[in-house]
C-alpha cells in the first residue's frame, strides 16, 4: 500500500472524513470504469461505486493494511456490479451497451487523430459486447493497468487463468472488432 493511502486510512480510522474524501476522489474515475465494464450504464456504475464506497468505509476497520488498498476496493465494486446484476436481472452477455466514450466529430481534428479517435471508440465499443469472464481481466489489465497478481486477488481466480482469460480476451476482442468493422 503506498504511504499516503495508509496515512489517509489512519486518519479515517481516527475520524477525519476529509482523508475519506481524498481516499475515495483518488479511485473515483478508475472505479467508475471498471463498474462500467461490467454493468455497462454509466447512471448504474455511479450508483454502484457510491454503494461500494459505503460498504468500504463501514467495513475500513477489517481492511488488512498489509494487502493492497487497490485490490479492495475493486473487489468490492466487483461484488456490487454482480449484485446490481442479479438484483436488476441484467444479462451480461445481453443488450449492447452505450457508448462509453461519446465523441464529438470536429472539422478542427486532423483527419489522422480523428481516425485514431475512431479506432479508440470502436475498440471500446466492441469490449463492451466481450463476456464478462474476458471483460473484466481485459479492463483491468489494458485499461487500469493492474498487474496479474492484483487481477487474481479482485476476481478471485488463480494467475493462471487471468493470463489465459485475458490472451483469450484480445484474441476475442479482434474477433468482435473485425466483425463489426468489415
Amino acid at each position: 500500500m503506498a504511504p499516503n493511502e495508509a496515512k489517509l486510512i489512519g486518519e479515517i480510522l481516527d475520524g477525519n472524513l476529509d482523508s475519506l474524501t481524498v481516499l475515495f476522489e483518488s479511485y473515483e474515475k478508475r472505479l467508475l470504469r471498471y463498474a462500467a465494464s461490467i454493468v455497462k450504464e454509466q447512471d448504474d456504475a455511479q450508483d454502484v461505486v457510491q454503494q461500494a464506497m459505503i460498504k468500504a468505509y463501514q467495513n475500513l476497520r477489517t481492511y488488512d493494511q498489509k494487502r493492497s488498498f487497490s485490490t479492495w476496493i475493486y473487489r468490492i465494486v466487483r461484488n456490487e456490479s454482480l449484485n446490481w446484476l442479479r438484483k436488476e436481472k441484467k444479462y451480461i452477455g445481453g443488450e449492447a451497451a452505450e457508448k462509453i466514450i461519446e465523441m464529438e466529430k470536429s472539422d478542427q481534428i486532423p483527419d489522422r487523430e480523428m481516425e485514431l479517435k475512431e479506432t479508440q471508440e470502436a475498440v471500446r465499443e466492441s469490449l463492451t459486447k466481450l463476456p464478462l469472464k474476458y471483460r473484466e481481466p481485459v479492463m483491468l489489465y489494458y485499461i487500469e493497468d493492474r498487474k496479474y497478481e492484483e487481477i487474481s486477488d479482485i476476481l478471485r481466480l488463480p494467475i493462471n487463468t487471468v493470463a489465459t482469460r485475458i490472451r483469450r480476451g484480445k484474441e476475442y476482442l479482434k474477433k468482435i472488432y473485425l466483425k463489426d468493422h468489415e
